[in-house]
């Protein structure tokens, strides 16, 4: 859905997991320009459905500088959330 809404976009998806301590999965994509490609997923979010379910009723999306090395379970502890707007700075959730 984000490459055919925003063709322009350049990132490239960078892996997934799941998080320790739930049962939410964790996709990651990389990025030169992040304030683009946040909004483009804040609008996917807001709009779309996929297969049936809103998104952006349980989605969050966190941004971190990339970091070369990271010992395992400490992939996403430097993330900051943007999206729900009333989570904007908050670490992300574990």
């Amino acid at each position: 859905m984000l490459k055919a809404n925003h063709p322009d976009l350049k990132f490239f998806d960078d892996g997934y997991g799941f998080a320790r301590n739930s049962d939410a999965m964790l996709l990651t994509y990389a990025t030169s320009e992040p304030t683009r490609l946040v909004e483009a997923l804040v609008a996917i979010l807001g709009q779309e459905t996929v297969l049936g379910n809103r998104l952006a009723v349980a989605a969050m999306v966190g941004v971190a500088g990339r970091q070369a090395d990271v010992e395992p379970g400490q992939e996403f502890a430097n993330h900051q959330l943007v999206y729900p707007p009333s989570e904007y700075g908050k670490k992300m959730p574990d």
